[in-house]
């Protein structure tokens, strides 16, 4: 659902976008002391990025159940 959300709003690019945070969240996140800062800005900007579409998601659900 983010992705369709994402190329909806900014196409392409968004994709891409989406696809680049996702990969960092994945494969860095918080998992080691060395990547701690860059693996904290992966995980907050997948929050930050997923928190209209879940919102959505969740507004669709309620309205077609």
């Amino acid at each position: 659902m983010e992705a369709i959300f994402w190329v909806f709003i900014v196409e392409l690019l968004g994709l891409t976008l989406f696809k680049v945070v996702s990969t960092m969240d994945s494969m860095v996140g918080f998992k080691n002391e060395r990547y701690l800062k860059f693996g904290w800005c992966s995980v907050r900007l997948d929050d930050v990025r997923n928190w209209i579409p879940a919102r959505l998601s969740w507004l669709s659900i309620t309205i077609v159940a």
